[in-house]
């Protein structure tokens, strides 16, 4: 299922699944807190977690920043108007 425009979509969910992982092995691999980890799993609150904490997810899981994360921007840029433009 694709990203809504605005909300980044986690995909620990599948991570997870493919590898039979359940969220204490996801703390233990990667040292993140069992809330920060429940957080990302139920794509909550996201947008006010910091890089650092993706990061270091993806450090622990061997995966990169675009398999942990989805993102679709509210905007675009124009090269013609040089502004940015709702999508339609």
């Amino acid at each position: 299922m694709e990203a809504k425009k605005g909300i980044p979509k986690s995909h620990l969910s599948e991570i997870m699944g493919d590898r039979k992982l359940r969220i204490a092995d996801v703390i233990r691999c990667t040292k993140v807190g069992r809330n920060t980890c429940a957080r990302v799993y139920q794509e909550k609150d996201m947008e006010k977690m910091t890089l650092g904490t993706f990061i270091t997810l993806c450090d622990g899981l061997g995966v990169s920043l675009n398999e942990l994360l989805e993102y679709h921007p509210l905007k675009k840029y124009n090269p013609e108007t040089q502004q940015c433009e709702d999508y339609e």
